[in-house]
């Protein structure tokens, strides 16, 4: 079975593909001399070959097709998996934050020449420099460049009609698309065909539904924008991106502070807003997940990427199962410190805490396998004022309370308290 990562909605195979058949069973010609390549792909024909007919190259970069193999109606990807298109491509970037800088996130941390051009692989993507196989069987770029087809194009033996042909990734931070003649050879990653996402769950109603009661926003313009935003964030980044294999569950309750024009008062903090979502991070004002991103990477002992996007920030703490709960949305209604203490004792007290209970074990917990211990965190990030304790009556037994994250003013955590969180337990 193929390895895969998931970078937001789209699951890719994690190594370079490295097949001599196509998914019917028809062998897929080698061309093992310049003499060969030239012959094939003039032709129109499949071709495959090792960087520099290697069998060694092989083993660590896969295999290099023409386009011709690409398009083979007899499918070159294997069961359950498909060639990516332009527009799949487009998406993983967009995700990644741009082209720019997405180069760098899907590189390997070894492998690239000279050693300053490797990357940090944040997803898991794993992008090794197996270079190309240009019209005439010379080999180029090894160690330097991890080319991919797309299989959009369409036309004759250029795609010059087409741009995004492949999208290489070069010794910079960037990935760019271009457009070379088809006969040429480059790796191919294969997607997943129809990854399909989870749906809401009673977990989720059951907090919208106890917001509304508390605030009493039912009617209020702006309430539904801020409840589907964040159903959004868990059904199409946490939930295909939960990490099944890992034994333990991290929540980490939040009081929001959404930005609505002629609602709020201008708080740029809310990260589950879908118009920011692919935009890059700004420290300043995004306050709240880049100092959550970075407590987690430093925690973790992972590489801190400088520019991301707020949904790939979201994905990586999914990957370590670490779950935001926007449990008090002030929904842009200003609060002082006195104001919240009362919405949280209001809060809590009309809490059904046997459906809060039953919902999160029975959805939540249905997400990771059996274990014989598993571990259960919580801590959250609210103003000092609200007491930790009442939180953790909302909580299944078995939760362990790692307390308080925020910096003791507003509602951002700091950095270095969530760094410290790895270290007693989270």
């Amino acid at each position: 079975m193929a390895l895969t990562t998931i970078i937001g909605k789209q699951e890719w195979m994690v190594d370079n593909l490295d097949v001599v058949t196509f998914r019917n069973g028809d062998l897929i010609p080698e061309a093992k001399t310049n003499k060969d390549w030239i012959r094939l792909s003039d032709e129109k024909k499949p071709a495959w070959c090792y960087y520099d007919n290697d069998p060694l190259n092989g083993e660590k970069y896969g295999k290099l097709y023409n386009w011709y193999a690409v398009s083979d109606g007899r499918n070159l990807a294997p069961k359950g998996y498909r060639i990516p298109h332009d527009s799949d491509w487009d998406e993983l970037i967009r995700f990644l934050g741009g082209f720019p800088t997405s180069g760098r996130m899907l590189k390997s941390r070894s492998g690239w020449t000279p050693i300053t051009s490797c990357g940090t692989d944040l997803h898991g993507f794993t992008a090794l420099p197996g270079g190309k196989r240009w019209i005439d069987g010379k080999f180029m770029f090894v160690g330097e460049n991890a080319i991919f087809w797309s299989v959009s194009c369409q036309g004759p033996d250029t795609v010059s009609q087409r741009p995004g042909t492949h999208y290489d990734i070069d010794g910079g931070a960037g990935i760019w698309p271009n457009h070379l003649d088809k006969r040429a050879g480059f790796s191919v990653r294969c997607i997943r065909q129809n990854l399909l996402m989870p749906t809401h769950t009673d977990y989720i109603e059951k907090l919208g539904t106890i917001s509304k009661r508390v605030f009493k926003l039912a009617n209020y313009p702006s309430y539904c924008i801020y409840e589907d935003e964040w159903k959004d964030y868990f059904d199409n980044i946490f939930l295909p991106n939960l990490n099944r294999n890992l034994c333990r569950l991290r929540i980490a309750f939040m009081e929001s502070a959404p930005k609505v024009k002629g609602v709020s008062l201008g708080n740029p903090n809310y990260i589950f807003d879908i118009s920011t979502r692919y935009m890059a991070i700004k420290p300043g004002s995004d306050k709240y997940i880049d100092q959550w991103y970075k407590g987690v990477c430093n925690g973790l002992g992972l590489p801190i990427a400088t520019c991301i996007s707020k949904a790939c920030a979201l994905t990586i703490l999914a990957q370590h199962n670490i779950l935001l709960i926007d449990i008090l949305p002030t929904h842009g209604i200003k609060l002082s410190s006195n104001e919240r203490s009362k919405v949280v004792k209001s809060y809590i007290g009309s809490c059904d805490l046997v459906k809060i209970n039953n919902a999160i074990s029975s959805s939540l917990f249905a997400l990771i396998p059996d274990c014989t211990n598993p571990k259960l965190t919580f801590c959250f990030s609210v103003p000092p004022t609200t007491a930790s304790a009442t939180f953790g009556t909302i909580l299944p037994a078995g939760f362990i309370d790692l307390g308080n994250v925020n910096i003791g003013q507003g509602h951002a955590p700091s950095r270095h308290a969530v760094s410290k969180l790895f270290k007693i337990g989270f």
